[in-house]
């Protein structure tokens, strides 16, 4: 079972997504077990339409997001094993709402486990100043 991970942000924000990718077949993902290049869609689920994309970044290649070994960091706080995958969404003006959700979908194609996905749900959270 996948965890979904779930977070807090500030409209209009960046948002990174950290994760640890296990495959199947050989444990940590690494660059070499990508056959092509990963998506991230972006979705608001809390419009009237929230199964439609706002965003899609595709073209994402191995060598940005995935780190061949686990990295530790001030990033990760949530285990000392670490974390090899790292993306940052680079958001528009206006496209991320305070009081409302947005999922973030990443998926990569790989040689030997198929699609694999990468799920974070992110509470936008609005400014006063803006």
């Amino acid at each position: 079972m996948k965890n979904l991970a779930r977070g807090v942000a500030y409209e209009d924000q960046d948002i990174t997504t950290l994760a640890r990718i296990m495959l199947p077949s050989t444990g940590p993902m690494q660059q070499s077990d990508m056959s092509g290049t990963a998506t991230c869609t972006v979705f608001d689920l809390t419009s009237d339409t929230p199964d439609t994309a706002i965003i899609t970044t595709s073209s994402i290649a191995a060598a940005s997001v995935i780190s061949d070994a686990l990295q530790v960091d001030t990033y990760w706080t949530t285990d000392d094993q670490g974390y090899n995958f790292k993306h940052t969404q680079a958001i528009t003006a206006g496209k991320l709402e305070g009081g409302r959700v947005y999922r973030f979908e990443y998926s990569f194609d790989t040689d030997n486990d198929g699609i694999v996905y990468v799920v974070s749900e992110v509470a936008v959270q609005g400014l006063y100043s803006t």
